[in-house]
């Protein structure tokens, strides 16, 4: 069934900058114009049908228009009114200057569906974001029909996973919904989109196969069945990455090349009948290599610090040894009685034999005028042996380019190109902490996502939640007990207080009378719990309750005039409460404080007749505000 337009408008097509929101969004950026022009078509449409459904009503016919069915929520939305419907949803066309005789053939063009975000685009044009543009076949300038049009809700939905990665995704479905939730508004049949997932160098790609109700719905805010059909081997094998480098084979060296500052994985077989001979990868100076076995495939990651770096892998079947090491011991146990240091090497010696030692051991080693370290003269070890002159560290001069790289180099981190790192291990320490891209998993739609930027509001900062899952918990659902609406975050919360409630029910407690508390009241004339009775007490004889009602007394009349001074309080019946919370300071006068009194003195006049007298009083119908 094809849509039909109740609102259409030709405008130019111009590409929008790519940014988080809009780089796999479906939303449009329209002028206000449009807005403007698509209210007043509404407006004289309500107005020619309320007009001739007068006309056919005087003349008892059937009016052109009947009254929406309140069962369909689309029906309804979109029923005759001064307010336009939501979600706007709108058909892109293309448009361009045909001789009549082949008008025809503009029903051929692909029409794409969009959302609209914002009308904010410059006078005549309309933003689109890059995918939506290949997908309808758009260039920069093309003249499109912007229609407004309104599918109804969408049941159920068929996709086709494109890429064979879906299947490493560990919730594919929340994914997606996620995705749907804050990037879509509609789906089309033939259309296809992209949804990004955290730690994947590319994007996941989605081509919806069927729908239902029609080949057109919206998505926004309905509960969609998603059916989701995988690629087949074929498909998957076409988009392997060509990282494989074969069978190793005895006696054949496989040469690896990555540029500087680059990192590359190979994947390399190891056929089963030599899996137990040594596999021997060497690296030249200025590369770094990695070696993961997973059974009989190996991969080697090589990063790359110099302009070219280059590697071997190779298989051998001789296990090789060694080299003796050259390298004598850098420390020395403390020297006994009989026993000389060897100012060379460091060596304890035998104070007989001393002298020939030092003799031969100055002839024959070599120690390192940085470090403790003694080499044999002339050896490889001395003739490489590197320290770095900007800090203690100290090794091979292969190590020296990786050195500088990770440890005295800046690196910028990609959230924010301007700000500069003094190393790699303060950038390593960004991105595994507080970087706007650092990968998580949201707790809330259980994706593996960005975490945003860093917490602003206090609330956030003791949950430690950054702007994604700050954001992703606001959504609100309904409560299965109160039928209230809470945020996600506070779910947990909300339901203890349930959980609290009914253990209380069912363990007979009775609460303080003071409503700014929730304890369990304690055994006082008062009804108050310990907490809210100690500043009360008083170790003095009061048999008639007198002395305990006057500083109850001068308590409340107190919080009313003069506040608790706490900038912790909520009490509205307290100045410093109300100061807090709504920024009211006006105390209240004398008089008013003492009128608010009387009926909480009142209610407690029996505790100054009866004996043991809180017994008898009705602690329901006091209201006792106390800040605690």
């Amino acid at each position: 069934m094809e849509l039909s337009a109740e609102f259409s408008r030709v405008l130019r097509c111009k590409a929008v900058s790519q940014t988080s929101d809009t780089i796999y969004s479906d939303k449009v950026y329209l002028p206000s114009s449009f807005l403007s022009s698509l209210l007043d078509s509404r407006n004289r449409t309500n107005n020619q049908n309320s007009a001739h459904n007068q006309f056919m009503a005087a003349h008892h016919r059937q009016p052109l228009h009947t009254p929406p069915d309140t069962n369909n929520a689309s029906d309804y939305a979109f029923g005759d009114s001064d307010q336009l419907p939501s979600p706007l949803i709108f058909r892109l066309v293309q448009r361009s200057a045909v001789p009549p005789s082949e008008k025809a053939k503009h029903a051929d063009r692909k029409a794409v569906y969009c959302g609209v975000r914002e009308f904010s685009s410059e006078e005549g044009h309309v933003g689109v974001p890059e995918w939506l543009m290949r997908d309808a076949g758009l260039v920069a300038g093309d003249s499109v029909a912007v229609e407004f049009v309104r599918p109804e809700k969408g049941l159920f939905a068929q996709l086709q996973a494109l890429d064979g990665a879906a299947k490493q995704v560990g919730d594919l479905r929340a994914l997606l919904e996620a995705h749907m939730r804050s990037k879509l508004t509609a789906l089309a049949v033939g259309e296809t989109f992209q949804v990004p997932v955290g730690g994947m160098n590319r994007p996941l790609s989605f081509s919806v196969v069927a729908l239902e109700p029609m080949n057109v719905v919206d998505i926004v805010d309905t509960d969609l069945s998603v059916d989701i059909v995988h690629a087949d081997a074929s498909v998957i094998n076409s988009q392997m990455d060509d990282d494989s480098i074969g069978e190793l084979v005895p006696g054949v060296a496989h040469n690896l090349e990555v540029t500087g500052g680059q990192s590359r994985i190979f994947q390399l077989h190891i056929p089963a009948q030599i899996k137990s001979t040594d596999v021997v990868v060497t690296c030249q100076p200025g590369g770094d290599v990695s070696v993961f076995p997973a059974g009989l495939t190996m991969y080697v990651s090589i990063i790359g610090f110099a302009a070219a770096t280059r590697a071997t892998v190779e298989v051998h079947f001789d296990a090789h040894r060694e080299a003796e090491s050259t390298v004598l011991a850098e420390t020395a146990l403390e020297a006994g009685p009989n026993e000389s240091v060897c100012t060379n090497c460091g060596s304890n010696v035998p104070k007989d034999r001393f002298i020939m030692h030092q003799t031969v051991c100055e002839r024959h080693n070599s120690k390192c005028q940085h470090c403790p370290r003694v080499f044999k003269r002339g050896s490889v070890e001395f003739e490489q042996h590197w320290h770095c002159n900007i800090c203690t560290e100290a090794g091979d001069v292969d190590d020296r380019d990786k050195h500088i790289y990770f440890s005295h180099t800046p690196h910028a981190c990609s959230c924010n190109p301007v700000h500069m790192y003094a190393s790699v291990i303060e950038l390593t320490a960004h991105r595994r902490t507080e970087c706007p891209e650092r990968l998580i998993e949201c707790q809330y739609c259980h994706t593996n996502v960005a975490q945003g930027s860093l917490p602003t509001t206090a609330e956030a900062i003791l949950r430690g939640q950054h702007e994604h899952e700050w954001s992703c918990g606001s959504r609100s659902i309904s409560c299965v007990k109160c039928k209230a609406y809470v945020p996600i975050r506070q779910v947990k919360t909300h339901m203890q207080l349930h959980e609290m409630k009914e253990q209380r029910a069912r363990a007979n407690i009775v609460p303080c009378v003071n409503r700014e508390c929730a304890r369990e009241r304690g055994d006082n004339p008062l009804g108050l719990c310990a907490i809210c009775f100690g500043p009360l007490y008083s170790g003095q004889h009061d048999p008639d309750n007198q002395r305990l009602l006057k500083r109850l007394a001068r308590t409340m009349h107190s919080q009313l005039t003069s506040g608790c001074g706490s900038k912790q309080c909520k009490n509205l019946h307290c100045v410093s409460g109300r100061a807090n919370v709504s920024n009211d300071v006006v105390p209240l006068t004398q008089t008013a404080a003492a009128a608010m009194l009387i009926p909480v003195l009142k209610a407690y006049a029996p505790l100054a007749t009866a004996t043991n007298g809180y017994l008898i009083i009705d602690y329901s119908g006091i209201d006792l505000h106390l800040c605690i």
